[in-house]
């Protein structure tokens, strides 16, 4: 269902932009792409790539910022730190010659996670809150948690003073929407943050929400789905419920790897879980 449904977007955008080089055609479909490429990063990577070409035929600066950052998040997606430094510079140099408020939020948000994954803390949080503001200023609801969804891990990680209503705004932000993947994205988001503080009921019943939301989008949601069900498994395990992270844990990982390039970041925190879940359950060899 989730292939032939992106496939059906993909084939109607193509069609689109092969009516005339047409800017905004390109922006809208660059919009289509953002949204699904944690889903289906093969589609949205064509698209990103067929949008800059259409963007240096017109020498639209703003639409090229746009499609190189849009290149350079999957590239992240997919482990591919070096050539998400390339492309974030790149399209940093276009951004540069443009007032385009949805580049400048799209450039400064790849910068923040680009500097995260290099140690650069810093800027990391500076790019982070330039990507939330200037999204701000556009009344873009979907390029608004774009730029906070993009910049989640930096505020997480990091330990920002205000993290916790930043991700109660996002979390707001995504129901006002009725974007039910976001929803279960941030879901996901306030379920480790109340872990973390050792409200581990609370933290399963948020989780256990955010599947149930995921569970509803039919438009792809098998990484959404693995997301949940990995944080799911360090939830379980701290419980002392081995037995019920294990098969969170699995059962993510095998969402993750239907993929031929899975994240790197959430597969690597899930192989972890299992291999506690296997300890704690006697089951060293394994």
């Amino acid at each position: 269902m989730r292939a032939s449904l992106f496939m059906a977007s993909a084939l109607h955008i193509h069609e689109d932009l092969a009516g005339g080089n047409d800017a905004e055609r390109a922006r809208l479909a660059l919009v289509r792409a953002r949204r699904a490429y944690y889903e289906n990063s093969d589609w949205a990577l064509a698209e990103a790539i067929r949008c800059h070409e259409i963007a240096l035929s017109l020498a639209d600066a703003g639409l090229c910022a746009r499609a190189r950052a849009l290149q350079g998040a999957i590239s992240l997606h997919r482990g591919d730190l070096r050539g998400a430094l390339e492309l974030a510079l790149e399209a940093e140099r276009h951004a540069e010659r443009t007032a385009d408020g949805a580049a400048r939020t799209e450039v400064a948000a790849l910068k923040a996670q680009v500097c995260f994954f290099t140690g650069s803390y810093g800027e990391a949080v500076s790019h982070a809150e330039l990507a939330v503001s200037v999204s701000d200023t556009t009344e873009d609801a979907g390029l608004q948690i774009y730029a906070r969804r993009a910049t989640c891990m930096v505020f997480a990680n990091v330990r920002v003073r205000d993290w916790p209503e930043r991700m109660q705004e996002l979390l707001a932000l995504t129901i006002d929407s009725g974007d039910r993947w976001e929803e279960a994205i941030s879901r996901n988001d306030l379920a480790c943050h109340m872990q973390e503080l050792g409200e581990l009921e609370g933290a399963e019943r948020e989780i256990n929400r955010a599947l149930e939301v995921a569970s509803t989008i039919t438009s792809g949601n098998r990484f959404a789905r693995a997301v949940i069900h990995s944080t799911r498994a360090d939830i379980r395990l701290l419980a002392g419920r081995a037995e019920d992270a294990l098969a969170d844990g699995e059962r993510s990982i095998a969402l993750l790897t239907e993929d031929a390039s899975p994240n790197p970041y959430v597969l690597a925190a899930t192989v972890r879980a299992v291999v506690q879940a296997r300890m704690a359950l006697g089951q060293l060899d394994d």
